[in-house]
């Protein structure tokens, strides 16, 4: 073997190729692609299956073009012909349009999403190196934390099952958010408290945290915030176990991206729809606790935050803390627009209320919405997890 991989791809996605190409290279693969070679011709057909035969695997970079290529196809086929390994990337383009007959059924790494793609490379990586076996791999596959071991305590996951949800009407908003109404919610993983002052500290202390633009190219908006914003404002409330605040939208995003890189797991914002089937469960109540506020079940109506395990009385039907009261929480949706793409811009979601709002606007149905830009006293954040 004298290359770990063999990378297909069309012409029309050599952008996201050369990328791929050089994140590989940097974990230390070798990489043969036909740059500078005339596809179909007798000597691309040579070097191509010269290449092919001498590749560890074969890494497929799909697209809709990709799937009509002819060349990528018959790419494909000779590899599976001399049994080489095939991982897919899916970059550009709905699934049934951009998945090769024949391939339904195979996993896939999604990198359509911007905030998706460095966990989903290293995640690949990991995986080739597997596959392929220390004794063809020039750096053996490094050990990755998972989120328990990387951040500091007080840190758990709550299992999320499938269930349903009623969203409320904010369209008559000022701006005006969605209609809301009733969705399917699949099963998930959240943190039990919100993202703590140690927590954000680890990450912005971390050699390649926060400094690190990478975690910040999820949209160009986010790129261009971190050029004006080098460093993180302090929270306004310290204390180890308290609820980081002074965080803006991109600032969660980019915890996230960070620590997917370095846990290999799918680590994101919660949606909003996420966020309420994790705060009420089975049933339409309007505080994680039942329909009646109750003062000591929450931070609430109090000059500053709380630890995040005080109030376990006040716990959702899953065990998850906080969610209503202590600090508003960002979501991953766009106000009025419920899209989940990270790089639009726009208002981002904001639910559950803080330590200083009536109870009015700590039930857990309530929506609001925030400039992504915008940082104070009153917001945070936690995570999911995806199975």
């Amino acid at each position: 073997m004298q290359h770990h991989i063999f990378l297909s791809y069309s012409r029309t996605d050599s952008e996201m190729m050369i990328r791929i190409r050089d994140d590989f290279r940097s974990a230390g693969l070798t990489v043969w692609t036909d740059e500078g070679i005339e596809p179909g011709t007798s000597s691309w057909k040579r070097a191509i299956e010269e290449a092919i035969l001498n590749a560890g695997c074969l890494v497929v970079i799909l697209s809709p073009d990709a799937t009509n290529s002819r060349w990528v196809r018959a790419e494909i086929d000779f590899a599976e012909l001399q049994n080489k390994p095939v991982f897919l990337i899916l970059a550009r383009g709905e699934e049934k349009e951009a998945i090769p007959f024949g391939f339904a059924t195979f996993q896939w790494v999604d990198l359509r999403h911007a905030g998706q793609y460095t966990a989903g490379v290293m995640r690949l990586v990991g995986s080739i190196n597997q596959r392929l076996g220390d004794q063809s791999i020039s750096q053996p596959a490094q050990h990755l934390p998972d989120t328990l071991s990387l951040l500091p305590k007080p840190f758990e996951w709550c299992s999320i099952s499938a269930g349903t949800i009623m969203l409320s009407d904010a369209s008559q908003y000022v701006p005006a958010g969605t209609g809301g109404g009733k969705y399917e919610i699949g099963s998930f993983n959240i943190a039990r408290f919100p993202i703590t002052n140690m927590q954000f500290q680890t990450f912005i202390d971390h050699r390649d945290g926060y400094s690190n633009p990478q975690w910040w190219d999820f949209s160009a908006d986010a790129r261009d915030w971190r050029v004006k914003n080098q460093e993180p404002q302090p929270t306004t409330f310290p204390g180890n176990d308290r609820p980081r605040t002074n965080v803006t939208w991109y600032e969660g995003m980019a915890f996230c991206v960070w620590l997917s890189a370095f846990t290999g797991e799918t680590i994101s914002l919660p949606t909003e729809q996420q966020w309420q089937r994790a705060a009420q469960g089975d049933t339409y109540r309007k505080y994680p606790w039942g329909n009646e506020f109750d003062a000591a079940r929450c931070s609430a109506d109090r000059k500053g935050t709380s630890p995040v395990t005080l109030y376990s009385s006040g716990s959702s039907p899953f065990g998850v803390m906080h969610m209503s009261g202590n600090v508003w929480e960002w979501c991953l949706n766009g106000w009025g627009t419920e899209s989940v793409d990270v790089s639009q811009s726009g208002l981002r979601l904001l639910r559950g209320g803080s330590y200083y709002d009536d109870p009015s606007l700590l039930t857990i149905t309530h929506r609001s919405g925030g400039y992504p830009q915008d940082r104070n006293f009153l917001r945070g954040f936690r995570i999911v997890k995806l199975n």
